[in-house]
């Protein structure tokens, strides 16, 4: 017995050396393994693959060492489920200590009568506002409009708003009772990052479509029609935009970071001496993501607001999918929160400090989207990775005027 284990071991060992030397079969390996077309058709081929690009991925390059609270933020907008993302921070801008804490939300996303469907997001820190808004089964649009009038209830059959039930407060926390206390609130939050995954649960007979995710690269809306763009957003004119992810529905996980992405975003929210009114000061301090707007033309509604001082905001992240009427998706949504003021006594992290490095993964952020598009088979880590070792490589660099 053991002379045929040591020959067995023999032989693997002599088909390695083989393989190492032939560039050509490895190259073929490498192409069929990094294939998630392919590999989707074998059971969990696509997780095979995934991991497998991984580690090609990362045996590629060389370590980027960052600060700790870096690495902590990195790893809440690649893997923002997992555990050593909590209680990420932002180390820069209203550099004050802290209590840190998650928002999760899971929910389902239904193409409706017309094979459309969607999830648009309004992020925000607050238990009693809407986050966002979801497509059931008897949604009838044909593009991302989903209100219709002002009033009590504006939005469009079908569509319905979420909210993260589990964030820590209220956002009547934010500003007080809209009298003195407006100058003192007892919360302000900064959302610090986080990410989605959506995978589809309907019927393996009826699966196809497409899923199309995208967020305005400055957090404007995704939804509201402007002067270039006659109709609201629709597959077709998200596919015209660069950052948009776009793939086929398979039974693959499709995971998609949420991060800021203005530099205003870094800091705790703007006071109400430096903003143009209560309502703007409001909107801003809630829904900071959002950019302080709310619906043009006096659609001023309150829909699913359980604090009826705030006004729905405008979506500044959308996922829509295509397909059979009635197909399911199944999403989930993980955000990352800071939040100071008296309220938060005894439960703050120290603050931390690293502005250079802050600046590099904007720039990394600003990057990530298009360049993950160009690599459709590498995780967010890995292209968020190469961006941030790609900009701190070109900040070392120097050059003769």
């Amino acid at each position: 017995m053991a002379n045929r284990a040591a020959n067995l071991a023999k032989k693997i060992r002599s088909k390695g050396k083989g393989l190492a030397k032939n560039k050509g079969l490895r190259r073929a390996l490498d192409s069929v393994l990094t294939d998630r077309t392919a590999m989707a058709v074998i059971p969990y081929g696509g997780m095979v693959s995934k991991a497998y690009s991984s580690v090609k991925a990362a045996a590629k390059t060389s370590s980027t060492t960052v600060s700790p609270c870096l690495k902590k933020w990195f790893n809440c907008l690649t893997v923002p489920f997992a555990q050593e993302s909590q209680g990420a921070c932002i180390p820069s801008g209203g550099n004050m200590s802290s209590m840190r804490s998650l928002c999760y939300l899971r929910g389902e996303i239904v193409v409706g009568t017309n094979g459309l469907g969607f999830l648009q997001l309004t992020p925000n820190g607050f238990n009693d506002v809407v986050f966002g808004v979801v497509t059931d089964a008897s949604f009838a649009g044909v593009d991302a409009e989903y209100v219709f009038a002002g009033g009590v209830n504006p939005f469009n059959a079908g569509v319905n708003p979420i909210v993260c039930t589990n964030a820590r407060f209220a956002s009547l926390s934010a500003f007080g009772s809209l009298n003195e206390d407006v100058l003192t609130p007892p919360v302000q939050c900064r959302l610090v990052g986080g990410g989605l995954k959506v995978y589809y649960t309907g019927t393996q007979l009826n699966r196809g479509g497409l899923i199309s995710i995208y967020t305005h690269p400055q957090h404007l809306s995704v939804n509201a029609a402007s002067y270039d763009q006659a109709a609201y957003s629709t597959p077709t004119i998200l596919g015209n935009y660069q950052e948009t992810f776009i793939a086929p529905i398979t039974g693959e996980v499709y995971e998609y970071p949420l991060a800021p992405l203005r530099e205003i975003e870094l800091d705790y929210p703007l006071s109400y001496s430096q903003s143009t009114g209560t309502q703007e000061y409001l909107q801003n301090s809630v829904y900071p993501w959002s950019t302080g707007y709310t619906f043009p033309g006096g659609l001023t509604n309150y829909y699913g607001q359980l604090n009826l001082n705030m006004r729905n905001a405008l979506p500044s992240t959308i996922v829509m999918v295509t397909g059979v009427p009635g197909n399911t998706l199944q999403f989930e949504i993980a955000l990352h929160a800071e939040y100071i003021g008296d309220l938060t006594q005894g439960m703050r992290s120290p603050a931390d400090s690293d502005p250079v490095g802050t600046d590099a993964m904007m720039a990394a952020l600003s990057r990530l989207m298009i360049s993950r598009n160009s690599s459709p088979n590498s995780t967010t880590a890995d292209v968020l990775r190469k961006e941030l070792r790609a900009v701190q490589a070109t900040r070392n660099q120097k050059v003769s005027l």
